[in-house]
Formats: C-alpha cells, sequence, structure tokens
C-alpha cells in the first residue's frame, strides 16, 4: 500500500505545478527551494515596511504624551 505525506509535496516552478519530491531530482528540488526562500524573503521585507510604517505612527500618536511625562518628570 502506498502511503503519501504533505511533506513529500512540493511546489516545483519549473513545472509550474505540485508534485512529489520523492521524484524530483536535485536540480529541481533546488530550484523550488530557492524560489520558496525569494517568495519568504520577500514577504519578510513587505511585513518589515509595514511595521515601520506603523512604529512611526504610533510614535507620532504618542510623542505628546512622551513629552508631557518628560516635563513632570523634571
Amino acid at each position: 500500500m502506498l502511503k503519501l505525506s504533505i511533506n513529500d509535496l512540493m511546489y516545483f516552478p519549473t513545472r509550474n505545478a505540485y508534485g512529489l519530491s520523492s521524484v524530483a531530482g536535485n536540480m529541481e528540488k533546488l530550484t523550488a527551494l530557492q524560489d520558496e526562500f525569494e517568495n519568504v524573503k520577500t514577504r519578510l521585507e513587505v511585513e518589515r515596511e509595514k511595521a515601520l510604517r506603523l512604529e512611526k505612527k504610533v510614535n507620532v500618536l504618542t510623542q505628546g504624551y512622551q513629552s508631557s511625562v518628560s516635563a513632570w518628570s523634571l
């Protein structure tokens, strides 16, 4: 009986489809992993930019509170 695992499935950009990693060649696996790495890297950069924008907004909104706290602590 053939048992397939979800871990055996992999997206292959050369085929533009999902397939079994156990039957794919090494170069095909390498290309798939490089493509996945680039996708994750791009997504991470987008999330980093969102976090920086949000941090700027929070700093602008809390700047008045921070200045009043520093005035009272002197």
